[in-house]
């Protein structure tokens, strides 16, 4: 919360005290750090405003037929400290279902009970129980005598002697109206534990016999644990935090990406101006051997583009709306010989200016090899232009390979993976 505040503070005194020195890209960053921030501050806020735990030791219960849930909570005692997942159980009432699949149901038990031990006259590894069997129809509830299993089925470390304890299992299993209980004896041997593990399993074991309890709106957490007094906290997940890192990595990002825009828009504008080159120059050579003027040649091609763009009929073409400012420089006074020159560096191509110093020199020297000189430009675009052609299909090809690619091999997975399977049955 800390950090969002002072990243707010900071971003917005810097936009107030340098707005007119930022650039408009850096002043785009600047918002989105300061947009991360306040996100931030409010996902602070409202963990704030709304605790999990409850005057340090409550975590709240769902009401019935919400479900249970699970909480990761960190207990402390001392040097001891212990992470744990705990499942915090709904607010439960009795529960019924059907009596007939109660013998089904011990079957089930007798063949999972044992999971990875020998059997049940050596349980050394925790034993598998579930808390309902066939398919959710029959419920069931375990508890053991001398309390040496919890009810994950792991071994609780008990004062146990090296050759194990005989002891006894029982499940009762509620199906509808009707209960059967179900008891078999088994034989435990120790588990050893470190201290760490004992203080886990020791807590787990308090904090799940206080979930048995109902009727109640909380999970009371104990505040001793083997006569030791124990605190509790929730990790703190950091959201703030991550809110604001991605915030100013975004940020960072932005110029790259502004940039990466600018030189893509500049090099499908160079493209454009390319392929737009022969049109251009052939028009110009067909008017001007027409009889017309070079300047009645230009108007003339700029109005066919202005009309066929008004109707819809036309994109818009970045060389010609370059025409459409030459015209307009030209009937601004500026005068043709700099119009066809600005022409050309507007346009920024090699061939653009080559163009505009060919048209600037007409008009000192006269029209007598102009015709010439445009037709040998237009012959070598569009010799230039078929090669450009060629390259882009080479391109497209190229970027076609992968998604080609990728449909041979789900092609050959639905073909071969049928195969496959019929050959193994």
């Amino acid at each position: 919360m800390i950090l969002c505040t002072v990243l707010i503070l900071f971003v917005v005194l810097l936009l107030l005290v340098w707005r007119k020195r930022l650039s408009p890209i850096l002043k785009k960053s600047l918002l989105l750090v300061l947009a991360a921030s306040v996100f931030g501050l409010l996902s602070a806020i409202g963990a704030w405003q709304a605790p999990v735990l409850t005057e340090g030791i409550r975590l709240a219960r769902n009401p019935v037929g919400e479900g249970d849930y699970e909480q990761r909570i960190v207990a402390r005692t001392g040097k001891e400290r212990a992470e744990l997942v705990l499942t915090v159980p709904e607010q439960r009432l009795t529960a019924a279902q059907e009596q007939q699949y109660l013998a089904a149901a011990k079957e089930e038990i007798t063949v999972e009970f044992p999971g990875e031990n020998e059997s049940v006259d050596k349980i050394d590894r925790s034993v598998v129980l579930r808390s309902s069997y066939q398919s959710g129809l029959v419920e069931a509830e375990w508890k053991f005598k001398d309390e040496v299993i919890d009810y994950r089925g792991n071994i609780v470390m008990q004062m146990m002697p090296e050759e194990g304890i005989v002891t006894e299992a029982s499940v009762t299993l509620t199906c509808g109206d009707s209960q059967s209980i179900y008891r078999f004896p088994i034989r435990v041997y120790p588990k050893k534990l470190s201290r760490s593990e004992l203080f886990a399993e020791t807590l787990i074991q308090v904090i799940n016999r206080e979930g048995e309890r109902r009727g109640t709106q909380y999970l009371t957490l104990p505040e001793k644990i083997m006569e030791i007094p124990v605190t509790f906290s929730v990790p703190n997940n950091f959201m703030p935090e991550k809110i604001v890192l991605f915030g100013v990595i975004v940020a960072l990002l932005l110029p790259a990406a502004e940039q990466n825009r600018q030189r893509e828009k500049k090099k499908k504008r160079e493209k454009e101006l390319l392929l737009e080159y022969p049109d251009i120059v052939s028009k110009l050579a067909l008017l001007l051997g027409a009889g017309m003027s070079l300047s009645g040649a230009w108007e003339r091609i700029v109005s066919s583009y202005a009309k066929g763009k008004m109707k819809g009929h036309r994109e818009i073409l970045p060389a010609y709306e370059e025409m459409c400012l030459t015209v307009h420089e030209i009937q601004s006074g500026a005068g043709e010989l700099k119009a066809y020159q600005h022409f050309g560096e507007r346009c920024g191509l090699q061939r653009y200016r080559r163009l505009g110093n060919i048209l600037a020199q007409n008009m000192k020297k006269g029209n007598h090899r102009l015709m010439e000189l445009l037709l040998q430009e237009a012959e070598a675009a569009f010799e230039e232009r078929r090669s450009l052609a060629k390259k882009y299909g080479e391109e497209a090809g190229t970027k076609m390979l992968f998604p080609m690619m990728a449909l041979l091999l789900v092609m050959m997975t639905i073909l071969l993976v049928p195969a496959l399977l019929s050959f193994q049955m």
